[in-house]
């Protein structure tokens, strides 16, 4: 069994309190969060709480309120003047008032005073509002972006700016740290940077980062699930404490460049890596060997060694054809996987599978090369086109049928909150899925037996694509199908039940995913395609069926016959009336 664990960690620097979750690998009962209403920004002036505020405001579609310009506009003076006449303590009092006030409502983005956490009240009704984030800086940052200090309060009368500046922050660290459930740094990233991090935390459901472990004896590896990883910096800091190298090379693809790759590249670099970036055409017709050899070409100019570091940053396409290069160059080099897909995510950047196609096939090219390391940031599926997205459900829908009744059960239940994007049952579906992934990768890393059932659906699948020259469907679009083919041979063969084949038929056209197969493909391509996947043993044709939903066993030398009959019911679509 794969071992997983989840640290209940900021992914910065500041430990947050509390029991770690516990994630048993056979249940999805996982308790992850609570009901969260509002946003609570604190820390200290010039950590950019007011702009980051209203960034946060607006991804979520929440009010924004700024406690020191509400008491302004109440008070109808300005800060400085409250203070000359009222005092701090006078001052501390509208404040009381107001977050009081702003504590009571709900879906509001509430940016603090740097004060206002140290006063017990303000805390209790704070904490009691909703989630709590810090945002910090040094102190030469702070005084950078506050420019002249003469017109705050606690900084006016002093010599030495700096030190006043950090005399403070050490006297409320206790009360920022001790309230904060999450802290995150602003001095190198931008203000949407960390309001992307931010959101993404506090969209999430899993407080830091839940590890699934894959067991390979000297070649295991770690997947690390995290929300929000890349723009909080987590990625990076994932990729330093696992792999050691002190040179990278990121491979992605052009729009993917500047949303997750830079601020990887960013991070890495400012621990000291020297980094790369190199972007590739997207797409399965780039998944060639002329592709791999451009990138041997980028490897040798960049001075790549056995010691350097390999990064892709995309899909699957990527992900196998990055794979791949780094698994042969220099008879193999160290490769990280970050998938940004939800295909990639719960089943090509894990297992070590590398490879390109020929025009004769798919992947007939390949090697097994285990990552490094696999850090996965479900936040990146917020931007993902929505037939990617289905594109995904597919490979989820397989773990269901191949290994795991239940879950299958669960992932139908959950399809309109999946299509929704709703950041649990993404979760769930995506831990559950590398838990499954993990388990009979570790059992059987080279294909030999157990994990020839990964393959469920994707002998016709792979055909599919081949026939259609990788133009016609996206992968998951072809397993799709290919899945619906497999559970016929099953009838044909009397393995697989009607009802099974229903209730496959069901779930995948909930997730709008195509189930009928094209009119304009017969058995004999199909046939003539699936003699050349790899797969196929001495010219016979191997098949994983389906006994029942989460029994499955691999089928040798299927009869063409089975094949061509279920094939032809496929394409008649009469067997959606069984």
């Amino acid at each position: 069994m794969p071992r997983i664990d989840a640290d209940c960690v900021p992914g910065l620097h500041f430990a947050r309190s509390g029991a770690g979750l516990s994630l048993p690998s056979d249940s999805l009962a996982m308790e992850l969060g609570r009901s969260r209403s509002n946003l609570v920004l604190i820390g200290f002036m010039g950590t950019g709480k007011s702009t980051v505020g209203a960034l946060c405001a607006q991804r979520l579609g929440f009010e924004f309120r700024d406690t020191d310009m509400l008491i302004v506009e109440q008070a109808g003076r300005t800060i400085p003047e409250i203070f000359a006449d009222e005092g701090e303590a006078g001052f501390r009092a509208r404040e009381r008032g107001v977050i009081a006030e702003l504590a009571a409502g709900e879906r509001r983005v509430i940016a603090t005073g740097g004060g206002a956490i140290l006063d017990d009240t303000n805390a209790a009704s704070l904490r009691a509002a909703g989630s709590i984030a810090m945002l910090q800086a040094r102190p030469e940052t702070i005084l950078s972006r506050i420019g002249e200090t003469a017109s705050r309060p606690l900084l006016g009368s002093t010599s030495n700016p700096a030190e006043r500046v950090a005399d403070l922050l050490n006297q409320r660290a206790p009360s920022y740290t001790g309230n904060a459930e999450r802290c995150f740094e602003t001095d190198e990233l931008s203000p949407v940077q960390v309001a992307d991090a931010v959101v993404a935390w506090f969209r999430g459901e899993l407080c830091g980062a839940v590890n699934v472990d894959v067991e390979l004896s000297e070649r295991s590896y770690r997947i690390v699930i995290e929300d929000g990883a890349i723009a909080s910096g987590a990625a990076a800091r994932h990729i330093i404490d696992s792999v050691a190298g002190d040179r990278v090379f990121i491979v992605t693809h052009p729009q993917l460049l500047g949303p997750y790759a830079e601020p990887i590249a960013a991070r890495l670099k400012q621990s000291g890596v020297s980094v790369s970036t190199l972007s590739i055409p997207p797409g399965e017709r780039f998944k060639t060997l002329k592709t791999v050899s451009n990138l041997y070409d980028a490897f040798i100019e960049a001075r790549l060694d056995r010691k350097s570091i390999v990064i892709a940053v995309g899909g699957g396409v990527l992900g196998d054809t990055v794979g791949f290069a780094a698994a042969t160059y220099l008879r193999g080099i160290k490769i990280v996987q970050i998938p940004t897909t939800l295909l990639a995510q719960v089943d090509s950047s894990v297992g070590g599978k590398t490879g390109v196609d020929l025009r004769a096939g798919k992947n007939l090219i390949g090697a097994f090369h285990q990552p490094s390391i696999v850090v996965i940031d479900p936040a990146t599926l917020d931007t993902l086109p929505t037939r990617e997205l289905r594109s995904g459900l597919a490979e989820v829908i397989k773990y269901g049928i191949i290994y795991d009744a239940s879950f299958f059960a669960t992932i139908g239940a959950a399809m309109p909150a999946l299509l929704r994007r709703e950041r649990k049952p993404l979760l769930q579906v995506i831990l559950r899925s590398c838990q499954i992934k993990a388990e009979v990768v570790a059992q059987d890393e080279t294909e030999q037996g157990l994990r020839a059932i990964l393959n469920y659906g994707h002998t016709v699948g792979h055909a599919l694509e081949s026939i259609t020259s990788y133009r016609r469907y996206k992968h998951g679009e072809a397993i799709s199908i290919g899945m619906v083919t497999a559970s016929l041979i099953g009838e044909a063969l009397g393995v697989t039940p009607p009802s099974v084949t229903q209730a496959i038929c069901r779930t995948l056209a909930a997730a709008k995913l195509p189930i009928g197969f094209p009119k304009d493909i017969d058995a004999g391509q199909v046939l003539d395609a699936s003699q050349r996947d790899k797969k196929t043993e001495s010219g016979k044709l191997r098949f994983v069926l389906a006994r029942s939903i989460g029994d499955v066993y691999l089928h040798n030398d299927v009869p063409t016959a089975a094949i061509i009959e279920a094939i032809e019911r496929h394409r008649n679509g009469d067997f959606l009336n069984g």
